[in-house]
């Protein structure tokens, strides 16, 4: 997984959110420490969208916004064409 933000720095906002959620997950037993802990593993942190020059999914989740929805949509289509 490749977390894609404006900045590193809401990169690690939005990896220290999925930690937290993770953290609860583990609490209630329905997730190992272990699991929780190679799913972190599993995220790529980038400031740059050709960060997603070579996945096979993109999932846009900007807040509703309209104009940045279509930039992004921009960006990463330039990327395959």
């Amino acid at each position: 997984v490749t977390l894609i933000d404006r900045t590193l720095a809401d990169v690690q906002r939005g990896t220290s959110a999925i930690e937290r959620s993770l953290g609860r997950i583990v609490e209630k037993g329905k997730l190992t420490a272990e699991d929780a802990a190679q799913t972190l593993a599993r995220i790529t942190p980038a400031d740059d969208y050709a960060a997603a020059s070579d996945v096979d999914l993109v999932v846009e989740a900007v807040f509703e916004d309209l104009a940045l929805k279509r930039s992004i949509a921009k960006q990463i289509g330039e990327l395959y064409a």
